[in-house]
């Protein structure tokens, strides 16, 4: 409305000429100061116009309120330009609310590059200019649409708390305003999973709750997030080791994925990898083989690569599992597989890493380093406070205590006197983690 022409790309060694009508006027963008080795820049538009993004992600917008023609030019590094106050003089006269528009757009644009210290920023002057400005049900939304990204931002900045309360505070904003109730409920979900992450499980499992309820009323069957919430409950209950809960909510989600992507959707494969685990979790052997066979034999017909997580983890706990079920001669190539795939992409050594080398030691009848090794997956297991995952390796080591006692061989069962058996270097114990290695995805 206010003549802008458009907003194009200026990339290096590029030439960008948009020509409308009759006028001819020339505008050229403001001199950059972008690092030489940057092959675009981003600038705003002051004027609210619809920027075209390349695919590059560049949007350096180049605006011009009293022409139709604008050219610009870029060199190969930097960019050789005349200024112009158009934008600054937009930029003044603006209303605050149509600051915010553009401010929201650029701090969307921040988050997909990664870019979260900027996306914040961006997005914490929009709130200042929300609650100065909100006077009608559409700045109420864009109010609570700016916080839930601020928040969204917080989060995977580790700012667990602060998301947490901004989530909180969104819910009455989206329940008073919001029509498309799948969308609406995103801030509660997201609310509940940061209280999860924060260990407070009933306000969790609350809010979890309300956001089912609220889309209990909306719609009658599956629903993507419905799905995701009982997901998440399952992931919640595991971790405070109630099994059966946990695996009542994921079969839930479960159906409710087949239904809605596919048999073979990433949500199906994820759900059958936590199934796996929480029967591991259990020490039911059989139906945790039986999930994780599935998500393995999904994920090998996808030809994920041997390094990528979502394939070399649920070979490892496949492989446990044919451990404790005295298969060991089974579990070897899968756990060939799983190492190399853990060591190309440079994950350390896990608990359950220590667990399956005890295991081939025990195969071997090389008692005393099986020893050493499951003593090392039990502390690995204990520092990364995963307590299902210790479970499971004491009943290994009973398993294991029982075999070495049965077999006969002499002085099997001495340990005094053992040599210490070099099974890491420090560097290769993996930080402190709440869930342990073989975690729920």
């Amino acid at each position: 409305e206010n003549n802008c022409t458009r907003c194009v790309c200026l990339s290096s060694d590029t030439t960008t000429t948009t020509t409308t009508t009759t006028t001819t006027t020339t505008t050229t963008a403001a001199t950059s100061t972008t690092a030489a080795n940057e092959s675009c820049v981003m600038m705003l538009c002051a004027i609210g116009c619809e920027r075209v993004l390349d695919e590059r992600n560049c949007s350096r917008c180049v605006c011009s309120t009293n022409t139709t023609t604008t050219t610009t030019t870029s060199a190969t590094t930097t960019f050789n330009t005349t200024t112009t106050t158009t934008s600054t003089t937009a930029l003044m006269d603006a209303r605050p609310m149509d600051l915010c528009l553009v401010y929201f757009d650029v701090a969307q644009l921040m988050h997909t590059l990664s870019r979260q210290e900027d996306g914040i920023m961006l997005t914490q002057q929009c709130v200042e200019w929300c609650d100065s400005e909100a006077e009608d049900e559409v700045s109420e939304v864009l109010a609570g649409d700016v916080r839930n990204l601020l928040a969204i931002m917080m989060l995977e900045s580790k700012q667990v708390e602060a998301a947490a309360e901004m989530f909180g505070s969104l819910e009455a904003i989206y329940r008073r305003a919001k029509a498309n109730v799948s969308w609406a409920v995103v801030p509660v979900i997201n609310h509940a999973q940061c209280l999860r992450q924060l260990k407070r499980y009933d306000e969790a499992q609350a809010a979890y709750e309300r956001a089912l309820a609220w889309l209990n009323e909306a719609y009658a069957g599956p629903h993507q997030r419905k799905a995701t919430i009982y997901s998440s409950l399952g992931v919640m209950y595991s971790s405070l080791q109630r099994y059966d809960d946990a695996i009542a909510a994921c079969q839930q989600a479960l159906a409710m994925y087949k239904v809605i992507a596919g048999s073979t959707s990433e949500g199906v494969q994820r759900c059958l990898v936590n199934l796996g685990l929480y029967n591991l979790y259990r020490l039911d052997l059989a139906q945790s083989e039986k999930h994780l066979r599935a998500a393995v034999t999904i994920r090998q017909a996808a030809q994920l690569e041997e390094s990528d997580k979502r394939m070399f983890t649920p070979l490892r706990d496949l492989a446990a599992c044919l451990v404790l079920q005295d298969r060991t001669a089974e579990a070897i190539p899968l756990f060939e597989q799983s190492e190399r795939g853990r060591k190309e992409n440079g994950e350390a050594v896990s608990d359950i890493v220590f667990l399956l080398q005890a295991g081939l030691a025990l195969h071997r009848g090389e008692f005393p380093a099986a020893r050493q090794l499951a003593a090392a997956a039990l502390e690995q297991s204990i520092k990364d406070n995963s307590v299902s995952t210790a479970r499971v390796i004491r009943h290994f080591i009973e398993k294991m205590e029982a075999t070495i006692s049965s077999s006969g061989v002499a002085g099997a069962d001495e340990t005094a006197d053992q040599p210490k058996i070099a099974t890491s270097q420090p560097s290769d114990l993996p930080d402190e983690e709440d869930e342990g290695a073989a975690a729920p995805e």
